[in-house]
């Protein structure tokens, strides 16, 4: 089972084992990529730009998106 439970992002889908490189679905973001040196940016793959996740924050989760360059504010699910 590939599905884990994050305190902060909630449920996730995890693909593949690897650690250095790790691709999650989020219910509502889609999949997104990251890694221990990239963290706590993220690479959405749906409209290929980089999310800046604003550590600490929970409901709603807050994430900086380059590419529009406005913030998101995402819930858990």
């Amino acid at each position: 089972n590939s599905w884990i439970y994050h305190e902060t992002h909630g449920w996730l889908y995890r693909s593949g084992t690897d650690t250095n490189s790790i691709w999650l679905y989020d219910a509502e973001l889609g999949w997104i990529w990251t890694n221990a040196q990239a963290h706590p940016f993220f690479f959405r793959f749906s409209t290929g730009d980089w999310l800046y996740y604003k550590t600490g924050t929970t409901q709603p989760r807050k994430f900086y998106d380059y590419l529009n360059a406005s913030w998101l504010e995402v819930s858990a699910p």
